[in-house]
């Protein structure tokens, strides 16, 4: 099994098509992780599950648990339209995926055609009805189906924004399967085998360690020396900025937290995908040279290079920036070309020149990693 392409959709529809019998205790064990993992991919701020259900004598759905420890009950229709967004995924066995037109909290648009369909376009959708009392930006509703037989419907929603990428449609759609897998064996209403706690335990730990694909914008790690040349690092935030709708930076010069900062700076790290190392500092020591390699900067390198390449792959996913006025690298960087900042001959930072090359080095990078 391999950690680096497995998603975590996959192995839980794998763990729930390997099990012959799941109680509500491990029903219920599963549902946490997946609600631990889209916490932490989209942001949600509510997760709930409704299934079918007779209401008032009528087909409609039930919530059977959700993050907020309440729920809801509804018919399919009523009069000649549906009762709810929820109740259209189900019937019509159709993800949503609704924002407002305007940026506004769901709760405050009027018109039906205030909504937008990010999934598939769907228009004139039903009101939206609130599960909680917060501003939900974004609620996105999969049908739960097995064997053709719709089940209910899984659905998140959001105070953020979120974008439906293709990563993060297929992903969910692939957890709405295993979860419509698990609620048909969890109402078979058998005893448990001996093996499924066993399996349960392994799963929450491949959530805790394996590297999953991203579903929102991938991190960058921005790594520097303490008393760096700013304009220089003025220059690599600018140059960043224009990338803001593909990457999220991770700035260590940024980090406010309160902690331990090595700590932070690891942290940072092992989520990134990316990176960018300007290693130079000011050398002090009156050696010759301008500028030195500041150790920490090393070491970040380092880090990200052994998390974001394979022991036998060529280096990439990251850029070194590096002063020409400075000592023989520490390090070989036989496969991977070092950005020299460009001077004048007064010393001066060349910034168009400098603008370009990161322009080129940042265009360049992500095209690279596009299909992961």
């Amino acid at each position: 099994m391999s950690e680096l392409v497995k998603s975590f959709g996959e192995l839980l529809k794998q763990f729930a098509l390997s099990v012959d019998i799941v109680s509500e205790t491990t029903f219920n064990r599963v549902r946490d992780y997946v609600v631990e993992y889209m916490r932490n991919e989209l942001e949600t701020a509510y997760f709930g599950l409704m299934t079918r259900s007779v209401i008032d004598g009528q087909p409609g759905l039930q919530t059977t648990w959700s993050s907020a420890d309440q729920g809801s009950a509804t018919t399919i229709r009523s009069g000649d339209g549906y009762t709810r967004q929820v109740s259209l995924c189900f019937d019509q066995r159709r993800a949503l995926w609704v924002v407002s037109k305007d940026g506004t909290p769901l709760r405050e648009v009027r018109d039906p055609d205030g909504f937008v369909d990010l999934w598939g376009g769907a228009t004139q959708l039903p009101m939206y009805m609130a599960p909680v009392d917060e501003p939900m930006q974004t609620s996105i509703m999969l049908p739960l189906v097995r064997m053709g037989r719709p089940l209910g419907v899984m659905y998140l929603e959001s105070v953020a924004h979120v974008e439906a990428t293709p990563v993060a449609k297929g992903e969910l759609m692939t957890l709405a399967d295993a979860i419509a897998i698990l609620i048909e064996l969890r109402d078979a209403n058998k005893s448990q085998t001996e093996g499924t706690d066993t399996a349960v335990t392994q799963l929450g730990r491949f959530l805790r360690t394996a590297k999953f694909p991203r579903l929102t914008k991938p991190n960058l790690f921005l790594a520097s020396a303490d008393d760096a040349d700013i304009q220089v690092l003025g220059i690599l935030r600018e140059v960043l900025a224009e990338y803001d709708s593909m990457v999220s930076v991770f700035d260590w010069q940024e980090i406010a937290d309160a902690g331990a900062i090595t700590s932070q700076i690891a942290d940072r790290i092992v989520r990134s995908r990316y990176g960018i190392c300007y290693f130079s500092e000011p050398d002090r020591s009156d050696a010759g040279h301008k500028y030195v390699d500041n150790p920490n900067v090393i070491f970040e390198a380092g880090m990200l290079h052994a998390l974001i390449n394979t022991p036998d792959a060529p280096p990439s996913g990251w850029i070194p920036v590096r002063e020409d006025d400075s000592p023989p690298a520490p390090f070989d960087f036989a496969d991977q070309r070092i950005e020299r900042v460009p001077r004048d001959q007064d010393g001066k930072v060349d910034e168009e020149r400098f603008r370009k090359q990161m322009h080129r080095r940042m265009t360049a990078l992500l095209k690279e990693d596009g299909g992961r």
